[in-house]
């Protein structure tokens, strides 16, 4: 069953998750919603921010997203985590903001794209 879940006024949509948390909820800290694959044993952390942003802005989605990926590494043991940046389509990403998220190795995705095929491509 495909995840469809609005995030901080941005929709998060992957095809291929069969469940998902609100890992900030669960924690207080870290990303926005944990998808999880069942099938492919893969755990997708998304942080969704709308609006223009700026190189601070992606240092704090970063960080937000290797935190979480720190703790589950320790809780779960997938074959793959991947890490996920979803921008609504207000506002616009900043070449520096676009350049250390993807040095960091952290997809961007627009909203209501289809997180699954954005990343397995």
């Amino acid at each position: 069953m495909p995840i469809n879940i609005r995030v901080n006024r941005c929709r998060v949509y992957c095809s291929s998750g069969s469940h998902a948390w609100r890992f900030d909820r669960a924690y207080g800290w870290g990303c926005d919603l944990v998808i999880r694959d069942s099938v492919k044993d893969l755990l997708i952390l998304v942080e969704a921010k709308d609006g223009r942003i700026t190189l601070s802005d992606a240092n704090k989605a970063i960080k937000q997203l290797q935190d979480s990926y720190s703790v589950l590494v320790s809780q779960h043991q997938p074959h793959k985590i991947v890490k996920v940046f979803v921008h609504c389509s207000r506002g616009r990403i900043d070449g520096y903001a676009q350049k250390a998220l993807m040095k960091s190795r952290v997809y961007v995705v627009k909203s209501y794209e289809d997180i699954s095929k954005s990343i397995l491509e």
